[in-house]
């Protein structure tokens, strides 16, 4: 549609092929494309300075990627908007992703079972196993919703049987695949490979039970060689056995973190699936709570992070509508009401009104003349009539 209107205009999703979102992504930063429309596998990483707007159609999950998202407005530190467009429709639609985000036991067997298959590993194998994962290739393989298997394997990902990256640009891994004891047995009769993995065990931790993300630059930094030559000695540690390791790339990984289980040996905790689906019920409430707030939203979100600020922000759409009439929302909402209210079908005198509306006559005339400016009520003889249908 934007395109259609002569505005210059992208698309972007996570369904692109990598050089096609690198493209993308490329020509919006040098401003060749004016607007992308992308879902929120756009944007991570990205600091474009001189972004004017951001839109969410849809309501986030939650403060946090709302707070992210539009927070990549106006880093140049000049005037930019952040606009959620918002009705109750959409409140039904979220709760109603809530319960799609964890779907029953036989869907997520169904999932786990199809992305073993889709790489060929057999039931015992793929422990440790790395691929990378095209979610848009293996959805249109096996005809299920990119929906449902982004959820599948987010709740996977909870129950520890696989690691699926999201990011576009994935850092290094590693992982040592041997014991201590076989690892210092290498260490002695492989001279050369001595230094690296001292190297590695003196950098980073946890590399005995899982992932660790390394830097190459970084340890050849330390270690006083070029990232060449780190690079090939990590590829000798892999082909002696030593290590898995996982050069850097911008795809989305899956990890498979434990051999493939038939149907009867998959064990799903209740316990786990309830306290994510009550962290991500009390996310979405928070969410929810800052589209329907009647307070300053800068306030509420600095609340929600716990930081406390007495003063409102002025700059607010909540704030704005209060300084327009230079009334609390409360104010006006119910004087509104009360002046609806007295004049009825019949209309009524302005003296009327100004005793059945419990304010002050400042206050009173304040929103009468608001109301008449924006065609609530217009002037009629001498009585003040309603226009609201």
């Amino acid at each position: 549609m934007l395109a259609k209107a002569g505005i210059s205009a992208d698309f972007y999703h996570a369904g692109l092929s990598t050089e096609m979102r690198n493209l993308k992504q490329d020509r919006w930063i040098k401003s060749q494309i004016r607007v992308i429309v992308a879902t929120n596998a756009f944007g991570m990483g990205i600091d474009k300075p001189d972004v004017r707007f951001v839109v969410h159609m849809d309501v986030p999950d939650c403060v946090e990627a709302y707070f992210q998202e539009a927070g990549r407005a106006g880093r140049d530190l000049k005037k930019a908007y952040a606009v959620m467009l918002f009705s109750q429709a959409d409140e039904v639609q979220a709760r109603e992703r809530l319960e799609k985000s964890f779907p029953p036991i036989d869907e997520l067997k169904r999932v786990y079972q199809a992305l073993y298959s889709f790489y060929n590993i057999p039931y015992g194998g793929g422990k440790g196993q790395v691929y990378d994962f095209n979610m848009m290739e293996f959805c249109t393989h096996y005809r299920m919703s990119t929906l449902a298997v982004y959820n599948a394997t987010q709740l996977l990902k909870g129950e520890g049987y696989l690691e699926v990256t999201d990011e576009l640009d994935n850092p290094s891994r590693a992982m040592f695949v041997v014991s201590r004891e076989d690892l210092y047995r290498v260490q002695v009769s492989r001279k050369e490979l001595d230094a690296i993995t001292k190297l590695l065990l003196r950098t980073y931790t946890g590399l005995f039970t899982s992932y660790a993300n390394i830097d190459e630059g970084y340890l050849a930094k330390i270690s006083g060689v070029s990232v060449q030559v780190v690079y090939e000695l990590l590829k000798q540690l892999t082909k002696a056995g030593v290590i898995s390791y996982i050069p850097r790339k911008k795809t989305p990984l899956i990890i498979f973190t434990e051999e493939r289980l038939d149907d009867r040996n998959i064990r799903f905790s209740p316990e786990n699936f309830r306290l994510r689906k009550e962290r991500y019920l009390q996310r979405l409430n928070a969410m929810l709570d800052y589209c329907n707030t009647r307070q300053c939203r800068n306030r509420q979100l600095l609340a929600y992070f716990g930081e406390k600020n007495d003063r409102p922000c002025g700059v607010c759409d909540v704030c704005l509508e209060k300084t327009e009439l230079e009334l609390s929302r409360f104010e006006q909402d119910t004087i509104k009401s009360e002046i609806l209210k007295t004049i009825g079908d019949s209309g009524a005198l302005p003296n009327v009104i100004a005793e059945s509306v419990k304010f002050s006559s400042e206050k009173i005339n304040t929103v009468l003349s608001w109301m008449i400016d924006n065609g609530m009520v217009e002037i009629v003889g001498e009585k003040v009539v309603s226009r609201v249908s």
